[in-house]
């Protein structure tokens, strides 16, 4: 076994080591074993630089065990991809708060997912892919998640259209230029100048789609 294949599965080792038992007492199943291991795998190979044996290895089981629950790779990730959609889905929602303009809160739920998209070790390894090899698979991850905020969001919109908490505009197209406008404080620029503050870009938001820039 190659050493990063041995450090690999002591990190998912050490990661599964406080989770083998369920909140119902049952052992985690094979099939979230694999789920981790993959996580674990694309985090650090990338989805180019993980096979099937890779996962195989890190989770500690058969090659064969995996295609009784996976089809390929690419359904694994797809599945990995799904779970954390979930996960930045409870984020926002754990940022709204009743105390809150509907302003503000739009403002928390972008802010919350969009770190969290752009802090996370696989988001990292797999956006560092699409810009180094361009491949296809981490190409629609992204698109994946895209898709699936930009729903949220117009969700969000509509509620608060709904509540008259927001003017009447079209949700769906506030929903992309809002999150647009996002990526691009949140994730682009601060990947070539320093990092902006919750609060920074709370200003910003207000400014543009607020106060607007008009004197």
């Amino acid at each position: 076994m190659s050493t990063c294949l041995k450090y690999g599965k002591l990190l998912f080792e050490g990661m599964t080591k406080k989770r083998k038992w369920s909140k119902g007492g049952e052992i985690v199943g094979k099939r979230e074993k694999i789920m981790q291991a993959a996580t674990q795998s694309f985090s650090m190979f990338g989805f180019k630089g993980t096979s099937v044996d890779h996962i195989a290895k890190i989770a500690g089981v058969g090659k064969g065990t995996i295609y009784t629950y996976f089809e390929n790779k690419e359904v694994i990730l797809q599945e990995i991809i799904q779970a954390l959609i979930r996960e930045m889905k409870e984020n926002a929602e754990n940022a709204i708060r009743i105390d809150q303009t509907a302003f503000e809160n739009l403002h928390e739920v972008l802010y919350s997912v969009l770190l969290y998209r752009k802090e996370h070790v696989l988001m990292i390894k797999l956006s560092q892919e699409v810009k180094d090899f361009g491949t296809e698979a981490a190409k629609q991850a992204f698109i994946q998640i895209e898709q699936e905020l930009l729903s949220y969001i117009q969700g969000f919109i509509e509620k608060a259209i709904l509540n008259q908490k927001l003017k009447k505009c079209n949700p769906e197209i506030t929903a992309f230029v809002i999150y647009k406008i996002y990526v691009s404080l949140v994730v682009e620029w601060n990947g070539k100048h320093d990092m902006l503050t919750n609060e920074e870009v709370f200003e910003l938001f207000k400014l543009y789609l607020m106060d607007g820039l008009m004197i």
